[in-house]
């Protein structure tokens, strides 16, 4: 096989999230662009061409700051880092529009996974959204498998594995040549993703279930292992800056 494995990649990111964020992968950089066309009179193509094209990509890290962090209000790791969406990074002049965190390794005594996605285009800060879930959301300290970001009531029910993310949209205009002039992020949301062992009982107040493992009763089943409930809600956050 051609070639030689990495081991020193440093990331896109690396130098504006600092010294406490360790990276792991990387997706893109991939070139996006608008497809142009015109339609003769029968309705099929006559002339194409792309246009509009901007850069977008996205990074995986571990946090090996302080393991309770991500739990607060003001100066977590996500806001301190300038980690949020709608946060614009100088040193690669790409803002970021979506944070992920998986904490699906945590079950195996690893830190979780830190998912960051970013966009060539604006060029400062935009439309800052930060977490709601400040107090439940943590990296992953000695002896602690994943948190339970919702409250589970019935305790023969345990999380398995959950994702949290924390997204915008971004908008974009172009000049009369078709390339881009100006743009922003909006619509900020949070969303979880959640696996549990056995039918959970969760207080779900101020988020929009989308799937309900409650429902029916019907779950993922196997001869050789436990049944297991798959959840999904979502909540609108408001723009802080």
């Amino acid at each position: 096989m051609a070639g030689t494995p990495v081991f020193s990649s440093t990331g896109l990111l690396k130098t504006d999230l600092g010294s406490d964020w360790e990276f792991q992968s990387a997706e893109g950089p991939g070139q996006s662009a608008g497809h142009a066309e015109a339609v003769s009179g029968d309705g099929d193509v006559v002339g194409e061409s792309a246009h509009s094209k901007f850069s977008q990509g996205s990074e995986t890290y571990i946090y090996t700051g302080s393991a309770t962090d991500y739990g607060t209000a003001t100066t977590g790791a996500l806001d301190a880092n300038n980690a949020l969406p709608g946060k614009y990074a100088s040193t690669t002049e790409v803002l970021i529009t979506a944070v992920e965190i998986d904490y699906g390794p945590c079950a195996q005594g690893q830190r979780e996974r830190v998912k960051f996605s970013w966009t060539k285009g604006p060029a400062a800060d935009c439309a800052v959204y930060k977490c709601s879930l400040t107090t439940a959301l943590k990296t992953k300290q000695e002896n602690e498998g994943v948190p339970a970001l919702l409250t589970n009531s019935n305790a023969d029910s345990k999380c398995q594995t959950v994702t949290y993310a924390l997204t915008s949209e971004v908008g974009r205009d172009f000049d009369d040549a078709g390339e881009y002039l100006c743009g922003g992020n909006y619509k900020g949301q949070e969303t979880l993703n959640a696996t549990y062992v056995g039918i959970p009982s969760l207080t779900t107040t101020g988020w929009v279930v989308t799937v309900d493992p409650t429902g029916t009763g019907a779950g993922n089943k196997s001869n050789t292992s436990y049944d297991t409930y798959n959840m999904t809600a979502a909540k609108a956050v408001v723009r802080q800056a």
